[in-house]
């Protein structure tokens, strides 16, 4: 079995086998960078109802939690997408 630094800045790589292992040490990287990640990844993204020019400092804080979510789900995928690697 696999172990994972949770302490990285890198997320576990899927790598088409054992799915929902996978699922598991996601949620758990995850929540622990941040559990309100975990909270608007599960739920819906934070949307800010006004022009980005428009934002202030806390604003921006939030928003950019999603931004943060994209960049993990990418980062684990990006084996996948790049190199076709569906069948394992």
């Amino acid at each position: 079995m696999a172990s994972y630094d949770f302490d990285s800045n890198c997320p576990p790589l899927f790598k088409c086998t054992n799915y929902f292992f996978m699922v598991g040490t996601m949620q758990f990287y995850i929540k622990h960078k941040d559990r309100e990640l975990w909270e608007i990844m599960v739920n819906d993204p934070i949307v800010i109802d006004k022009f980005e020019y428009k934002y202030r400092k806390d604003d921006c804080k939030k928003i950019s939690k999603n931004f943060t979510i994209i960049s993990i789900l990418y980062c684990t995928l990006t084996i996948v997408i790049e190199y076709g690697n569906f069948g394992g």
